[in-house]
Order: C-alpha cells, then structure tokens, then sequence
C-alpha cells in the first residue's frame, strides 16, 4: 500500500513517466482485483499525462472490467474521467466529449456530490468543446468549472481553466 501512494504521489506531467515505471513494477505482483484496477487506473492516468492516449485507453479499458467485480463506482467513475481523456489524447474528441457528458449527468445525480471531480469534468468538457470548434460550449462549461474550482479552492484548476477561458474570447 505505502509503495501504492508513493507511485500516486508521482502522478503528474512532470513525473509521469517515473510513476509509470513504478505501476507497472506493481502490477506485476499485483493479484487482487481491486487492487489491479486501481494500479491500471494509475497507469492510465500517467499514460495521459505522457499524451500516449491509445496505451491510456488500453489500461484503463482492463481497469474498468476488472473493477465492474469490485461495484466500487466512485473507481469506475475516475476510471470513465480517464478513459475520455484517453480518448482526447488519441483524437477521438466526439467519444471524449460524449463520455464526459454522461459522466457529468451521473455525477450532477450524486448526493453527496464529488465536487473535484465535477470540476474536471466541467474542465474538460469545457478543452474538448474548444478542440470542436465550440467556443460557446467551451466558454459555458468553463465558467461552470470555475464556480466549483472557486468554492473548492482548487488553484491549479482555477489556473487551467482562467487559461482555457482566454482561449475562448
């Protein structure tokens, strides 16, 4: 578990490719279910930050069916926010965009709601909304991005999404 965290404390763009090396070392022991999604999410996700969208898709794939066993949903959810950032990063923007709809229908239905994840959501709705050609929708979804990333306090959103807002106007 300790060494888990270590590899998720390295899940960013700047040492993504380290966190990798270590999932991948854990996957290979790994052989609880659960635990199995939960490192292919992670994998996942530092595939996306390395922008090799397909390798994402592939992992976050196996961790969805692995952890559709589990009926944990708030995994499959961050596994289905990955999946559509998957789809981004390999130029499927219609899948992206419409996974990342459904998500935030589920998400908006949520009691108590996952504030953060809504945010991304938003966010990223917002970045693929752009990527269409949608300045209009990117603006809306963005600037409801805003509103969660202002009451959470989120300053790295606030700063992704003031950036994706000048992009619109």
């Amino acid at each position: 578990e300790l060494e888990t965290a270590a590899a998720g404390a390295l899940l960013c763009r700047n040492t993504a490719a380290d966190a990798l090396a270590r999932i991948e070392a854990l996957l290979a022991d790994a052989s609880v279910p659960h635990e199995i999604s939960r490192l292919r999410l992670m994998a996942g996700t530092a595939l996306n930050f390395l922008m090799r969208g397909p390798e994402a898709v592939a992992q976050l794939w196996a961790a969805e069916k692995t952890a559709l066993q589990s009926k944990d949903e708030g995994l499959l959810r961050r596994i289905r926010y990955q999946l559509a950032l998957g789809y981004r990063n390999s130029g499927d923007r219609r899948h992206a965009l419409s996974m990342l709809r459904a998500l935030l229908e589920a998400l908006e239905a949520l009691r108590p709601p996952d504030r953060v994840l809504q945010m991304k959501v938003l966010k990223d709705l917002g970045a693929v909304s752009f990527d269409l050609g949608e300045a209009e929708a990117a603006a809306a979804y963005l600037n409801a991005a805003l509103v969660w990333a202002n009451e959470i306090g989120d300053l790295s959103g606030l700063s992704a999404i003031y950036n994706g807002l000048a992009y619109t106007y």
